[in-house]
């Protein structure tokens, strides 16, 4: 039903955002990055938020599998991204959204988990 609408809708919208990462368009690929940092952050922030309202933590659990899902599913390749665009690909404006994105990304990372990505 909409729920599964939803949650591919969300997951299309991150896929979409990982893969403009590269945009040419210096807007563009800063967008991207905001929104996979927002992102990558609400899901830290609510891993780690049990406490409030039984409704908010009932919301919490349902929404954080599918944030799960879909940071998983790009995570490799928007962090290989992220530094080979550090290494000189990106353009000036670019590297200040792109290291706060990386550094979001290894806050949420088992050490396991970031040290297989390299």
């Amino acid at each position: 039903g909409n729920d599964r609408e939803g949650e591919g809708l969300f997951t299309l919208s991150v896929e979409t955002a990982a893969s403009c990462i590269h945009e040419k368009e210096v807007d563009v690929a800063r967008s991207s990055m905001i929104f996979l940092k927002t992102v990558i952050d609400l899901k830290g922030s609510l891993s780690q938020d049990t406490t409030g309202s039984e409704s908010n933590v009932t919301r919490a659990r349902l929404i954080i599998p599918v944030m799960d899902s879909a940071i998983q599913r790009v995570r490799e390749d928007v962090f290989m991204c992220l530094i080979t665009g550090a290494c000189g690909v990106f353009p000036r404006e670019v590297l200040d959204p792109a290291a706060s994105v990386l550094f979001s990304l290894l806050r949420i990372l088992s050490a396991e988990d970031a040290e297989a990505l390299s």
